[in-house]
């Protein structure tokens, strides 16, 4: 696979939604909610989940990257650096806009 088929089609933020139906575990619902806070529940779990698909997307492409010794190519190295602080970045932005 190519860099580019690692990388979010998207960059994080507001986008269209699609209703659906999820079953929590009453403990994770309510914790959650707690944490939503103000944002709301359908818009923190989408950014959670959002995340956790950009980690995996980084996980893998470390994984096929990486030589017999565990070792990145420096391009791939670059842009998974970077990725991460895209992350940081917006998940800091996120916990200073949103009102507790």
């Amino acid at each position: 696979m190519r860099l580019a088929d690692y990388l979010p089609a998207t960059s994080l933020g507001l986008m269209s939604r699609k209703k659906v139906t999820l079953q929590l575990e009453p403990s994770v619902l309510a914790e959650t909610r707690r944490e939503a806070g103000k944002l709301g529940l359908s818009a923190f779990v989408n950014e959670i989940l959002r995340i956790h698909l950009q980690h995996q997307r980084l996980r893998r492409l470390m994984l096929e990257s990486a030589d017999e010794d565990g070792h990145l190519p420096a391009e791939v190295r670059e842009e998974v650096e970077r990725q991460w602080r895209e992350i940081d970045a917006w998940l800091i932005r996120q916990a200073r806009t949103v009102p507790d």
